[in-house]
């Protein structure tokens, strides 16, 4: 039996490619504020992407972003709390289905800026 051993960006290319989309574009990076740059903001802070998993119960909303890799906003789970989380580590995240696997995270494409006091239960 072949080993075939990955490099976490290899990894993350690999998803892009079977996602069929990237997790975050040139758009998003440009439009998403800077860590810290809506902390005054609270409740009322703009919401400016959306990251969930399919087969499971995780969403990341995207507040501020350093531009590089690490993101502010709510996550998502059992309950919502505030707190930073990896871009590197969400397109790196895998689901095997047998033999084969998938992305374990999407963006939202269809997502459209809000304010995180207007999210809904379902959003």
């Amino acid at each position: 039996m072949e080993t075939v051993i990955e490099t976490r960006s290899q990894r993350a290319r690999e998803n892009d490619r079977r996602r069929r989309h990237k997790l975050m574009t040139a758009e998003l990076r440009r439009r998403i504020p800077p860590l810290r740059g809506q902390e005054s903001q609270g409740n009322e802070a703009m919401v400016y992407a959306k990251f969930f998993t399919p087969m499971g119960p995780f969403t990341w909303y995207v507040t501020e972003f350093d531009g590089d890799d690490t993101f502010f906003g709510l996550v998502d789970c059992v309950e919502r709390e505030w707190g930073y989380f990896s871009l590197q580590e969400l397109s790196e995240l895998r689901h095997t289905l047998g033999q084969a696997w998938i992305p374990a995270v999407e963006r939202d494409k269809f997502w459209r800026p809000k304010r995180a006091c207007d999210l809904g239960q379902y959003d």
